[in-house]
């Protein structure tokens, strides 16, 4: 388990190395500004090899109209990460490890391997205020018959706006490869049971084979100034297996235009697919008239 510095001074603190990198991330929703960040809380994860240190933070972006809680995680290592100067967030002088780079989380290989760790249940949570404690804010929920892989290498998906998705091809306990994962981690936080947890969640319950598997999801509770309560609970993560190859829909039908030929068949099995989740989502969850 890490050991924290209660001590120790960071040069530049970590909410003033967080503003100006947060303002150019795609998942960043207050376009054209700064943020104006509070640390809300935090927890850490532990690389098994003591190298790396892992922290999530979250923080309230006081600096728009409406505050906005996000999810933040680092990841601090002690020498620059070959290859992986795109997802550098910035160096901190630390008084007692001296220069430490630090790095958006998803996209180093030890966060994203010890965040699954986490999801399949076989990782704690730590505290990210005591030594060698566990966080129990922080709760994983695989689902029964979750593949229990290794990560063989990572990567994070390009283009997504408003999240922050990690593939995994993964391999078995022999070495052999298997089925590849992927694991959103959601950067805006809300209070309640995320839209993508659920449905996946109640599809997968019910046997229906049109959706991806589910694998797993990560919920915690958090400080939340904005809510009566003070307090927050919601997902952080939500893990399913990944279909490597498979198009968007939108895009299979905007191709076939551009290229003159017929969709009507492909239009039909799309809509008897909608309408048959449609018809498990009734008989799964609750509905009003």
């Amino acid at each position: 388990m890490a050991e924290l510095h209660h001590d120790a001074t960071l040069t530049p603190g970590k909410l003033d190395l967080l503003p100006e990198w947060m303002a150019r991330q795609r998942w960043y929703a207050g376009k054209g500004r700064v943020p104006r960040l509070r640390r809300l809380w935090s927890w850490r994860l532990d690389d098994p090899d003591g190298e790396v240190g892992i922290e999530t933070l979250v923080v309230l972006d006081e600096g728009g109209p409406e505050p906005v809680v996000y999810q933040v995680p680092l990841t601090y290592r002690a020498a620059p990460l070959a290859g992986s100067e795109h997802a550098l967030v910035g160096t901190i002088d630390h008084s007692v490890l001296g220069d430490r780079w630090v790095y958006d989380g998803p996209q180093d290989p030890v966060y994203a391997s010890a965040l699954l760790d986490l999801l399949l249940g076989r990782a704690t949570a730590q505290s990210g205020s005591e030594s060698d404690t566990s966080e129990p804010l922080v709760a994983s929920h695989p689902r029964a018959g979750a593949p229990q892989v290794l990560v063989h290498r990572s990567r994070v998906l390009s283009g997504e706006q408003s999240n922050t998705s990690i593939v995994y091809e993964t391999v078995d306990a022999s070495g052999a490869p298997t089925n590849p994962l992927i694991c959103k981690v959601f950067r805006t936080l809300h209070h309640g049971e995320n839209p993508d947890v659920v449905i996946q969640g109640a599809l997968a319950d019910a046997g229906c084979t049109l959706v991806p598997s589910p694998v797993g999801h990560l919920t915690a509770s958090w400080p939340d100034p904005r809510r009566a309560e003070g307090v927050a609970q919601g997902d952080l993560a939500f893990a399913q297996e990944f279909l490597p190859g498979v198009e968007d829909a939108w895009r299979v039908a905007l191709g076939a235009a551009e290229r003159g030929e017929d969709f009507t068949e492909q239009a039909r099995a799309l809509g008897r697919a909608t309408a048959r989740m449609h018809t498990t989502l009734r008989e799964a969850l609750p509905t009003v008239a």
